[in-house]
């Protein structure tokens, strides 16, 4: 984690998550992080595969898992995906704070969506 976040050596940070969930994988502690790192990167393959292991697995962080993925398709611009797993987030959120994060991200995206709807103005006489 030192690597990710306070050195920001992003592939010497990937190859210890890695590692650490092929001799570990039921250590739950790491998938947020990893998945974290990959939803920075914009790495579509590996954003599907560790998402998918980390709702299989006892004790990850389930609304921090599909906060991510919102974050993800935030960022593809894919709005309606995005929502979706924002929507899954709130349901299995149970701190405060991390209610009102999750309250924040549906308030951007559908800022975004509004900004992208198309105006139509209709001349009348």
């Amino acid at each position: 984690m030192i690597y990710y976040y306070k050195i920001q050596d992003y592939q010497t940070a990937g190859y210890h998550f890695k590692t650490c969930m092929e001799l570990e994988p039921s250590f739950p502690d790491n998938y947020t992080h990893y998945l974290d790192l990959v939803v920075f990167l914009g790495m579509d393959k590996l954003v599907s595969t560790i998402s998918a292991q980390a709702l299989t697995t006892p004790g990850v962080n389930k609304a921090r898992t599909f906060e991510l993925l919102g974050l993800f398709y935030e960022k593809q611009k894919d709005w309606n995906k995005s929502l979706g797993y924002y929507q899954e987030a709130f349901m299995e959120v149970t701190e405060k704070d991390e209610r009102k994060d999750i309250e924040d991200s549906f308030k951007r995206v559908r800022s975004k969506m509004k900004q992208k709807q198309a105006y139509l103005y209709f001349i009348t006489e």
